[in-house]
């Protein structure tokens, strides 16, 4: 599930024993603060957060709608790359560290390993900021791991921002659920765990998100498909995605596939299985041939491999983990902010407003020559007629491309509300 998968058995869990003196765990008085810390409070938005929202609002309605004015434009690719935008602007202005970052989602269904996963990315030295693996759906939270100071961030749905200790962050199990009867995915939107242990091999502009599992069982509860709604919003804000499959389940399921083809991800897709350890490798090997066989052309697919976290070992003497993460190291560095890129966007509208306003005027002038040379009356009328639909669709998209204009102009504002008045770093 989010940076948190389910243990593997019974003794994954005892193997935790520094769990045992998690304060919080074990201190009902720690364990209430941590609560009553996490609740929601009446937040006031500052002008930053106000500028995120009022962007995602006016790129996924207002532009959307002027969109639909341009013949000579893809508006469903357009409209894609706005509403992903539009979740990367909320995503960013919650937490400034993410801005020039690339994102590299890890997803899959739960209990695939996910969060086993990044720690076995994660160097042994340094203090131990690890992810919980004993999760179950009370508990899941989408979790970024970046390079940095240790410091974790919890993102509360009420729109602040607090800072929380190890044993807070390693306290979010089903054990506190437990203890407790509260989960903390109700009131927590998602954390930010900047950690000195990140790889020597990745790029500073480089974070892991680890996401929900999209599935936790065959029976479509609500908590099972708000997970799969969170886990979907928030891998479409990537830039990458790694997608973990327990080699114990077999080989690639149809809902896996399904659920990939409706992301919104246009770079290639690595397709991990995890637990490789637990089977045999000639089952191993079998599961990969069949995923290959039933993805081809289903989706943009970088490679298919084996691993085991536990092992921190990629089977077959492949080296494909580690090749898609040079290559998203190498692309980070070219990465435009997302200000730049929206601004880029809005460029590039601009000149096909242009372009079809210059398009609709060549050939009202046009039809104005003919008029002007008919010589019967059947011809006169047809070519009136044609002048008339493109002077009053020249007119619509004259008044549109002004709305363009001014709703650029607000977009700009906001802008540099949210990226100039206080600089994301």
């Amino acid at each position: 599930m989010g940076i948190w998968d389910e243990a593997d058995n019974i003794d994954d869990i005892n193997e935790l024993d520094d769990k045992e003196l998690n304060p919080y765990l074990i201190n009902k008085e720690k364990g209430f603060d941590l609560i009553t810390i996490l609740l929601p409070h009446k937040h006031q938005w500052n002008e930053q957060e106000k500028a995120a929202h009022i962007l995602n609002y006016l790129l996924n309605n207002d532009l959307k709608n002027l969109l639909s004015f341009l013949n000579n434009i893809d508006s469903s690719e357009i409209g894609n790359k706005l509403q992903r935008i539009g979740n990367q602007l909320i995503e960013y202005k919650k937490i400034r560290m993410l801005r020039g970052k690339s994102i590299i989602g890890i997803g899959g269904a739960f209990s695939a390993g996910k969060s086993a996963f990044i720690n076995s990315m994660l160097k042994e030295e340094g203090e131990d900021i690890l992810l919980p693996e004993n999760q179950t759906p009370t508990t899941s939270i989408s979790t970024y791991v970046l390079n940095g100071k240790d410091d974790i961030l919890a993102c509360k749905k009420d729109g602040s921002i607090l800072s929380l200790d190890i044993s807070a962050m390693q306290a979010m199990t089903h054990e506190f659920y437990e203890n407790y009867g509260i989960g903390f995915s109700r009131f927590v939107q998602n954390l930010a765990i900047s950690t000195a242990r990140f790889p020597d091999n990745l790029n500073e502009r480089i974070a892991f998100l680890d996401t929900p599992g999209y599935s936790k069982s065959d029976d479509n509860t609500v908590e099972n498909l708000q997970d799969a709604n969170t886990a979907k919003n928030h891998l479409n804000t990537v830039d990458f995605l790694i997608w973990l499959i327990s080699a114990e389940s077999g080989t690639i399921q149809e809902g896996d596939i399904e659920f990939l083809r409706e992301l919104n991800i246009d770079t290639p897709i690595l397709i991990v299985f995890n637990k490789a350890d637990k089977i045999s490798k000639e089952s191993c090997q079998d599961i990969i041939i069949l995923a290959k066989q039933l993805l081809k052309d289903k989706i943009n697919l970088f490679e298919i491999t084996a691993y085991s976290a536990r092992e921190k070992q990629e089977y077959f003497g492949t080296n494909h983990i580690q090749k898609f993460l040079e290559m998203a190291s190498r692309k980070s560095e070219q990465k435009q902010n997302i200000d730049d890129i929206l601004l880029n966007i809005l460029d590039n509208i601009k000149k096909f407003f242009n372009k079809e306003i210059n398009i609709l005027f060549e050939e009202q002038k046009e039809l104005g020559d003919n008029i002007f040379r008919a010589e019967d009356f059947l011809s006169l009328n047809s070519l009136v007629e044609q002048y008339y639909s493109i002077s009053i669709r020249l007119k619509r998209i004259k008044k549109a491309y002004i709305d363009f204009i001014n709703l650029q102009k607000k977009v700009q504002k906001q802008i540099q509300i949210l990226f100039n008045t206080e600089r994301l770093v």
